[in-house]
């Protein structure tokens, strides 16, 4: 504002006449626009001059704390980043460390399961392949021993006039073969009794056929109440079966020693 008041009347002056009132006005005006300079301007000027100095001071100041503070804040924030970044790589490590020692672990671990489960799988495919060459072995075995197995007996007898096991006068076929080796004697003709040898078990075919005499020479006409019957009988210890399915009987006939036979048989 001080300045625009001086500009003002200088401007002023230099359009008037140059009289000598007018010369000494502006004589006057100039001194006092130097006094103004002087003891106003100057001052002002030198003030301004040092706020400005003191406000650029204080500009620099602030910038250099900013600049210090913008540093310190990027160096604390870089150790910071730093320290994250070293602990999630620590992190990472260990977890990596853990997680191979875990799959370490686990694959010993299945490594033994599948060695154990292997071994008990040879062991369990060894036993049953032993049990079936053992059971293929019995089964050729008793393939072989029933092959190798045959029982035939023959025998007759010409009379037999009272009640009881038949007795044989003579035993015409012998041929029992048990497993390859031959086995005689299994029929007793003197007892009538066939015993099985021992490995001759299984399933027999018994056939026999008689002559029933149905008139007695002594009697005429049998007059017994019970006509002669034949069948055949087992024993197994202290049990006696009559197989009553192999029953053979005559009830009929002639007066006549020559034509009262009645032939039967039967195979059980």
């Amino acid at each position: 504002m001080r300045i625009s008041q001086v500009l003002v009347p200088v401007l002023l002056l230099c359009m008037t006449s140059a009289d000598d009132s007018v010369t000494k006005i502006m004589k006057e005006n100039i001194e006092h626009i130097s006094r103004f300079l002087k003891k106003e301007l100057v001052p002002d000027v030198q003030n301004n001059n040092k706020y400005i100095s003191e406000s650029m001071n204080l500009t620099l100041k602030t910038a250099n704390e900013i600049l210090e503070y913008v540093d310190k804040s990027m160096a604390e924030t870089a150790d910071k980043v730093q320290n994250t970044f070293e602990n999630m790589s620590n992190k990472l490590t260990n977890n990596f460390k853990e997680i191979q020692e875990k799959d370490s672990t686990n694959l010993k671990a299945l490594q033994k399961l599948f060695t154990d489960n292997e071994e008990t799988i040879v062991e369990d495919f060894t036993r049953k392949l032993n049990d079936v060459v053992a059971k293929m072995e019995t089964r050729l075995k008793q393939h072989e021993d029933f092959m190798t197995t045959s029982v035939a007996v023959c025998a007759e007898a010409f009379s037999h006039m009272s009640r009881g096991t038949v007795k044989y006068s003579s035993v015409f076929l012998d041929n029992v073969f048990i497993k390859g080796e031959s086995v005689p004697g299994v029929l007793d003709p003197k007892s009538g009794d066939f015993i099985v040898p021992p490995g001759g078990d299984g399933i027999y075919h018994i056939s026999f056929g008689v002559l029933i005499d149905t008139v007695s020479p002594r009697a005429g006409i049998s007059k017994a109440r019970m006509p002669p019957r034949f069948a055949v009988k087992s024993s197994h210890g202290h049990k006696i079966t009559l197989h009553k399915q192999s029953q053979v009987t005559a009830t009929v006939g002639v007066e006549n020693q020559f034509k009262d036979l009645a032939p039967a048989s039967r195979s059980l």
